[in-house]
Formats: structure tokens, C-alpha cells, sequence
């Protein structure tokens, strides 16, 4: 099918190429799904899944459904964390999947604002401590959260620098989809000055919990 609306894309000249993947739920069995071919990684390269949490909780089995799709060589990225409330209020609980090799992917709108301050916060935030991977549009249809990212860039590049918004929104994706390694990117958030002030109701990453990157993983989930 992707084969044939690419063909469809070309005779019309259009300037696209359309990849196929899937946003999978957060499921205890999507190890056994993915060992039976029946999940379709990004751009089929058979090296990441995208995978969302319900917006309200982080499920107890989340840990274990991560080492069983890390075992089979994919690397598991999570979709919006920062919408989610359980990691709102407790941000350890995306850095232990991050320090396990767990990849996080930040909305567009959430930067922009659209789901609130505090997840605008948190946004920023993941990206400033290096703990975001990716920025992607989260794109539905052409008019709900349409898949234009110039203004997200724009914001990147000046709260950062160009460097940061190419990362996260050019090379990264890029890799990704050829199944390639990604690139980290270096906190930017000094010790004794955050560059927001967390919200009394949310963690908004303490500075112990900034991902360590020359550390070893550790062995717990």
C-alpha cells in the first residue's frame, strides 16, 4: 500500500516520500507481537517501535515490556512523555527507560503550548537536559496538529542553538528511519540556574536525575 500512494505521489509530482510505522499502545504483549512479525517498526527496518503511554499512568509492566523488545534488537521510543501525568509529577520514572536505552520523542504542540504550561515546561526542559531524542508533529490529519514543525524549529534554534534543532528534528529522524544509530545531545542547563521555573505541581526533572551519559546503564528497570 505504501508502495502504491508513493507510485500515486510521484505521477502527481509532488516532492514526498511517504515511509511507513505505526504508534503502538503500551501492551504487555507487544514482545510476543513483534516476535511474531505482527508490529511494524519505523520505515520496517526492524530497529525501532514507536510506543505511547496512556496519557494518565505509566503501566507497572512498562519496564518489562521494554527489555523484551530491547532483547529482540529494537529500541522502544516513547511518544509524548512529556504529556504523561504520572511523569508530570514523577520524572525518575522516564530516566530509569532512558538510562536503559529507551528513546523519548516530544510533541510539537507541547512546546508550542497547546496541552498547558507545565507540559510546555516539561518539554523544554527534556530537550535542555539532552533526555529528548526527537521532535515530531504528532500529525493527525492535515488540520488537527498538522504536520508543520518551521515554528518548533525556529523555537529550538533560538532557545539553543541550530545545532540542537537539527539534531531533533533533521539527523535523528533521519537515522531512525534508515535504522541507524541516533545521536545524544548534551544537557544545556547549568547546575545553579534552570532555565524554567518548575510548577509546584510537577517534578520537571530534578538535577540528580539528568541523564548521566557517560555512566554505564543500570541493571534495573
Amino acid at each position: 500500500k505504501v508502495q502504491d500512494l508513493n507510485l500515486c505521489i510521484k505521477v502527481q509530482n509532488i516532492k514526498l516520500t511517504v515511509l511507513p510505522g505505526a504508534e503502538y499502545y503500551m501492551e504487555e504483549d507487544l514482545p510476543e507481537r513483534l516476535a511474531a512479525g505482527q508490529l511494524l517498526t519505523i520505515n520496517d527496518t526492524g530497529r525501532y517501535l514507536l510506543v505511547e503511554f496512556p496519557l494518565s499512568i505509566v503501566p507497572a509492566a512498562s519496564g518489562d515490556v521494554f527489555q523484551g523488545l530491547i532483547s529482540q534488537g529494537v529500541t522502544p521510543i516513547i511518544a509524548h512523555p512529556e504529556r504523561n501525568k504520572h511523569i508530570l509529577r514523577s520524572p525518575q520514572v522516564l530516566m530509569r527507560f532512558l538510562n536503559r536505552g529507551v528513546l523519548a520523542q516530544i510533541n510539537a504542540g507541547s512546546i508550542r503550548g497547546m496541552y498547558g504550561k507545565d507540559v510546555q515546561e516539561c518539554a523544554w526542559r527534556l530537550i535542555e537536559t539532552g533526555a529528548a531524542h526527537f521532535v515530531a508533529s504528532d500529525a493527525h490529519t492535515t488540520h488537527t496538529r498538522a504536520p508543520v514543525l518551521a515554528d518548533i524549529f525556529a523555537a529550538v534554534e533560538k532557545r539553543l542553538d541550530h545545532e540542537t534543532a537539527m539534531i531533533l528534528m533533521c539527523r535523528n529522524p533521519w537515522r531512525v528511519t534508515r535504522g541507524r544509530p541516533i545521536l545524544n545531545i548534551a544537557a544545556r542547563v547549568s547546575d545553579d540556574m534552570p532555565s524554567s521555573k518548575p510548577s509546584p505541581r510537577m517534578g520537571l526533572l530534578p538535577k540528580k536525575l539528568r541523564l548521566p551519559w557517560g555512566q554505564a546503564p543500570s541493571t534495573r528497570w
